[in-house]
């Protein structure tokens, strides 16, 4: 009775209503749990899209300014490729170890154009393992093995995976687990799918959608040659460059590129788009406001007055530049103090420390500051709310039953979900066994982590996933992890980079 009262309580709940005014507009308040969904189409378009934008997005990520495909390209081209296949494919009924099946369904359905860009986004993003391969290949100059890289990086794949479903309940079942960014999928889905319907039965709200999108659309495309190829200028206008050319202190604040950007105008939207880490239309008016509060305070008041004041030697140095100083100002020589793919620490002390510029220094700061105010906002605010969601997870794995949920839960679109068969928990458990098998054998294979070293980076991140999603969930903003990763494994292992990267 203590558990069914305990499960049937309120958990993570929302009460903004910017958030579920975003929900309502976006998510459909009704389903068809007969439409069809994983098909013979959605496996070849998905397996397409993935092998595309996986060589895609990996090739350009080497660039200085890199450039990713995302899925509203995945949206965008397996409409019409979905489309195509329906008419084609046969309608012919095939039986494989039982299951009747068939190349072609039908029309091609929403669920189907999901499914495809859940397979695509899979690869949106570089493996994160990259990083080791490239350390080992272009710094350390031990190039790693082929097999070495693959178990990394399906390590780090497969971990993040299986986290994704140990923490379903907590970071994903709630309503006030809104995902903004998945909102706007969905809003894009419903408006594509509905180019597919008759347009004289379309409601009136759906075919403003289609108009403003095909409105967008155009101007977008026409639009984006403007800055990318016959006026580059438009990709970043400094003002306040313009208004003192020969000003030093006005160069070093407005430059776009080269300074802190003050009264610095972009008319592309790509450039938007990667300095806010991510589309803005995706991110709740709270959020931004946050995010560009937080960005003028420490870039435009704390780094120029940290700079002019000299602190650190700071004036020594360019004001913005993520690159690496002796202590004559030129550019560091990593290679002039490793020996064998350590640091030599004498080799250091004959070369001298490492200078960083002032923005550099203040923005490593910050993610030390921000590991320890994200820990504490997310126990202050929703402490209580996580563990009771834990403690109703559990009671259920006991149990081996689902509890009811409150009322509003109930009345919520993200309760639709239940007509579906729940992926086990213990699935996940497995992949996650079995993953963590695998990367010990490759750290202890190849050498590039002690066992222990292994196991506490997988705790690390066990630690921090729900804190971390928990935020994105609610405001589209993910806090990275590398800097504080590099931390620990910098004070564990001084002087190896190969650990640090592996660890990281």
């Amino acid at each position: 009775m203590e558990n069914d009262k305990l499960l049937a309580g309120d958990t993570l709940h929302s009460n903004e209503p910017e958030m579920q005014f975003m929900i309502d507009s976006a998510v459909p308040a009704s389903d068809d749990p007969d439409m069809p969904s994983l098909t013979f189409r959605v496996v070849v378009l998905g397996t397409v899209f993935t092998c595309a934008l996986a060589f895609t997005n990996a090739y350009y990520w080497f660039r200085s300014n890199p450039i990713a495909l995302g899925i509203p390209v995945v949206q965008l081209l397996s409409l019409p490729a979905g489309w195509a296949l329906a008419q084609v494919l046969p309608r012919r009924q095939f039986r494989t170890f039982g299951k009747q099946w068939t190349m072609n369904p039908g029309a091609f359905s929403i669920k189907e154009h999901v499914l495809i860009s859940v397979f695509a986004n899979a690869s949106t993003s570089t493996v994160y393992a990259l990083e080791l391969i490239v350390v080992r290949k272009f710094w350390i100059g031990t190039p790693l093995a082929f097999g070495a890289g693959v178990l990394m990086s399906l390590t780090s794949q497969l971990i993040g995976y299986s986290f994704s479903g140990l923490f379903h309940r907590i970071l994903v079942e709630p309503s006030a687990m809104a995902w903004p960014s998945t909102l706007v999928d969905v809003s894009l889905f419903r408006t594509l799918q509905a180019l597919m319907t008759d347009k004289h039965g379309l409601a009136r709200e759906m075919r403003q959608r289609q108009r403003l999108f095909w409105i967008a659309l155009a101007g977008s495309f026409a639009w984006y040659f403007v800055p990318g190829w016959f006026f580059p200028t438009l990709t970043m206008l400094p003002l306040l460059c313009f208004a003192a050319p020969n000003n030093v202190v006005a160069q070093q604040l407005g430059d776009g590129y080269n300074g802190l950007g003050m009264l610095a105008v972009t008319l592309d939207w790509s450039t938007i788009s990667s300095s806010y880490t991510g589309s803005p239309l995706a991110t709740p008016w709270f959020a931004a406001c946050n995010l560009f509060a937080g960005f003028a305070i420490f870039m435009w008041v704390i780094t120029p007055i940290a700079y002019y004041a000299n602190a650190w030697d700071a004036r020594s140095l360019p004001i913005y530049t993520s690159n690496l100083f002796a202590a004559n100002g030129s550019v560091y020589d990593i290679e002039a103090v490793l020996r064998d793919g350590r640091l030599d620490p004498e080799l250091y002390e004959e070369y001298g420390p490492v200078r960083m510029s002032t923005q550099f220094l203040i923005m490593y700061g910050l993610c030390f500051m921000g590991i320890t105010c994200l820990l504490s906002h997310v126990a202050l605010n929703h402490g209580r709310d996580l563990w009771r969601t834990l403690q109703a997870a559990v009671a259920e794995l006991r149990s081996g039953r689902s509890y009811g949920r409150s009322g509003a839960e109930r009345e919520s679109i993200a309760y639709e979900h239940s007509a579906y068969a729940r992926v086990p928990g213990v699935w996940y458990a497995g992949l996650f066994v079995a993953t963590l098998a695998m990367g010990l054998g490759a750290c202890q294979g190849f050498g590039l982590l002690p066992w222990w070293g292994f196991l506490l980076a997988i705790a690390v991140a066990a630690l921090l996933t729900v804190p971390v999603g928990l935020i994105e969930a609610v405001s589209n903003f993910q806090y990275g992890l590398g800097v504080i990763t590099e931390l620990i494994a910098a004070f564990i292992w001084p002087g190896e980079p190969t650990f640090n990267a592996a660890f990281k």
